[in-house]
């Protein structure tokens, strides 16, 4: 990498921070594509995840096979480097979102569905609402309030100090395993296995920078905005974005749909995968 050029930090994961990612609005990112066929998707993980959240969903659905698939860990997650002296914003990684249409080649007269989770959702609904004749299909998992809550920001601060100063195990066990609920604390092992991994693999300044993303989300999306074909999904069981939240989205979202999950908690992908597959199935 040019030697006058910012720290990166997530480098490590990756052979120079280069190797093996793609170029996307001039800065490296993980990304892939699965399937050549069909309306193109367009995957967005939330905080603490990585592309790799939408892998069981797609094989669920054979989506590889009926359809393009686009997947990326946004800047500053996964294998996706940021550089040290930047912020990140949900518009930041809209844009981010804009230029995978852009190398994907997806235009209006054949528009994606954006399916996005927690985080994801705010960058789901920023990027439809700025591009909507981009955008077919919007389907939201777990999404928090916009704006973002007093109470939100408080913790997403003190969350990326922690992350800062102590790292990633120091808050493995209250953000992954919080994140899990219903049934799956007790008998869905792979999910809590999966969430804590998850959570542990991500560079702890990178993933600081995404908490600050979210708190400085404090302007409200105009949602009312949102195409009618937009589908919410909730688990009922979900600390961290109650169905509450979906539930106000949906009445203000003219002609969406809503569908709860049973006794499942904030990652669906990873506590009931048969639920969340045939309500994206069907809506698909």
């Amino acid at each position: 990498m040019d030697s006058s050029a910012p720290t990166m930090m997530n480098t490590a994961r990756t052979i120079d921070g280069t190797v093996g990612l793609t170029k996307i609005n001039s800065k490296y990112l993980h990304y892939k594509q699965m399937g050549s066929s069909g309306d193109p998707i367009v995957f967005i993980h939330g905080l603490g995840g990585t592309m790799n959240y939408w892998i069981t969903v797609i094989a669920a659905l054979g989506l590889a096979t009926s359809h393009t698939c686009h997947l990326l860990d946004l800047e500053g997650q996964g294998l996706s480097p940021t550089p040290a002296n930047t912020e990140l914003t949900i518009d930041s990684l809209a844009s981010d979102i804009g230029g995978i249409f852009q190398h994907a080649h997806i235009s209006s007269s054949k528009p994606a569905i954006v399916i996005g989770h927690s985080l994801g959702c705010l960058v789901s609904m920023k990027f439809a609402l700025d591009n909507p004749s981009l955008v077919k299909k919007v389907i939201l998992v777990s999404p928090p309030a916009s704006p973002t809550t007093e109470a939100a920001v408080k913790g997403l601060l003190q969350r990326a100090e922690i992350a800062r100063t102590r790292g990633m195990q120091a808050l493995v066990d209250v953000v992954a395993d919080g994140a899990i609920a219903g049934k799956a604390t007790t008998t869905n092992f792979i999910a809590i296995a999966a969430s804590r991994l998850s959570l542990l693999g991500q560079d702890p300044q990178g993933y600081a920078k995404t908490c600050g993303a979210i708190a400085g989300a404090t302007t409200a999306l105009k949602v009312e905005d949102l195409p009618a074909n937009t589908l919410l999904i909730c688990g009922d069981a979900d600390k961290v974005t109650p169905p509450g939240v979906s539930k106000d989205y949906q009445k203000r979202i003219k002609g969406s749909q809503f569908v709860s999950l049973n006794d499942c908690g904030h990652r669906p992908m990873f506590e009931d995968l048969d639920g969340l597959a045939k309500a994206i199935g069907d809506f698909l």
